[in-house]
């Protein structure tokens, strides 16, 4: 573990991160700073903490938001995958109503008596 500093809205938060997550947590932290003084800018709102909350409920709102459209996506894709397979069913079931019949005699091969002769 690395420790990280992160500066938002002019406070530093050092923070304990896995190399590997270290820029992630980063830009986080950057987008984090952003919201929050685009909140304290629009005049909404007066305190840290109300900018906070008002940040990690919009967060969480978006979070939501695209649970519930990856909900009906997989939904959608279920509903798909149940209506391809019908059709294919419907298909192969046409096609093989639209086949020939064959009798045992026609799908056989024609036997030859090799003890007669040939013209």
């Amino acid at each position: 573990m690395s420790d990280l500093s992160l500066n938002i809205m002019d406070r530093t938060f050092r923070l304990a991160v896995a190399p590997e997550n270290a820029e992630k947590l980063q830009r986080c932290g950057a987008e984090l700073d952003r919201r929050m003084r685009e909140i304290r800018e629009s005049g909404r709102v007066l305190g840290y903490d109300q900018i906070a909350v008002m940040v990690a409920l919009d967060l969480i709102w978006t979070g939501f938001d695209k649970d519930e459209e990856a909900r009906i996506n997989k939904s959608r894709q279920q509903e798909a995958s149940s209506k391809i397979e019908q059709l294919r069913a419907e298909c192969e079931a046409a096609i093989a109503r639209n086949q020939p019949e064959q009798t045992p005699a026609e799908s056989a091969p024609e036997a030859v008596d090799a003890s007669l002769p040939r013209d």
